[in-house]
């Protein structure tokens, strides 16, 4: 029977958290549910998508929160980063893709439909 430690944070507290003895961390930050993931090529960052219509990038070095990303009008379905890293792009409910750059927290590219 695995045993989970309950770690109780404050309710803005965005970070990984390794519930147990194995590589399976919860993502806490989110006020939705998160539907994607997406791991850089050099394994040091990890994008979520989520209900919540925000995109977090998250070290996966710290286990902490480095930016939120708004844009989205409705719930982002999927992130994916590109093949050199410092790129993404998303999609959404609200009808979109959107390309962005790591370190801008508002998209460069809208792609509507």
């Amino acid at each position: 029977m695995e045993v989970k430690q309950e770690i109780i944070l404050p309710k803005e507290a965005e970070v990984l958290i390794n519930a147990s003895d194995t590589d399976e961390y919860e993502l806490v930050g989110h006020t939705g549910p998160v539907f994607s993931v997406a791991i850089s090529v050099d394994d040091k960052h990890l994008l979520s998508g989520s209900y919540d219509n925000t995109i977090r990038r998250w070290s996966l070095q710290t286990k902490g929160i480095l930016m939120i990303y708004y844009g989205h009008n409705f719930p982002v379905w999927d992130v994916k980063f590109a093949p050199l890293g410092s790129y993404f792009a998303s999609c959404s409910a609200d009808r979109t893709a959107k390309l962005w750059i790591l370190k801008n927290s508002s998209p460069i590219r809208i792609f509507a439909g």
